[in-house]
């Protein structure tokens, strides 16, 4: 049996700890959390995600409709429900913009994290994903990168992260912005480095 009041203080610790640790901005990103029954939770789309009332959240059904709730859902809920038929062990998911990890990873493509053992054992595979030409498109292309892992970064967008709960799904997108923050300082340090050495 679910708590549903319990969850949806779950969601809201997420979204707020999306926030503090730098993932989000204010009224950016977003999360959903499975409720059973073909209903989730969702946040509401131009919430202030740092500071959401767990009652505020919506209710939304398998073809994104409002089952409950006031105001509207993120427009992305839509690849929501598309990871959560991409992976039956999905939860929650948790969508965040990261900064770091999408100004790093700017182009479609495996990162690199060889190097950070520890991330790299704790995010496992990345799955990766360009908008389509149209939100079909888009949708097939999420889609399949939610099969080839419980994280998929969108191309110019930032990171979805499917997990059994909120706090889980939030903890793997603060790990791949950690791990980019990391590469990104690994690589200002080498290059820093190499122009004392040329100098």
């Amino acid at each position: 049996m679910i708590d549903e009041a319990a969850l949806r203080r779950e969601v809201c610790a997420a979204m707020r700890m999306a926030w503090l640790r730098g993932l989000s901005a204010l009224t950016e990103g977003n999360a959903t959390a499975a409720l059973g029954g073909g209903r989730w939770l969702a946040t509401p789309s131009g919430a202030l995600k740092h500071d959401i009332d767990p009652d505020a959240l919506l209710i939304v059904e398998a073809d994104g409709a409002i089952a409950s709730g006031f105001g509207e859902p993120s427009v992305d809920v839509d690849l929501h429900l598309a990871a959560y038929a991409a992976r039956p062990d999905a939860r929650a998911v948790v969508h965040v913009h990261a900064p770091t990890a999408v100004g790093l990873w700017g182009d479609p493509g495996q990162p690199d994290m060889s190097f950070l053992s520890e991330a790299a054992r704790g995010i496992g595979q990345v799955g990766f994903c360009a908008d389509g030409l149209d939100r079909a498109a888009t949708r097939a292309r999420f889609s399949a990168a939610a099969h080839a892992g419980a994280v998929i970064l969108r191309w110019r967008h930032g990171i979805y992260a499917c997990a059994e709960s909120p706090l889980r799904a939030f903890a793997l997108a603060d790990m791949v912005e950690q791990a980019a923050r990391t590469i990104l300082t690994s690589r200002l340090a080498r290059d820093w480095a190499v122009s004392q050495i040329e100098k």
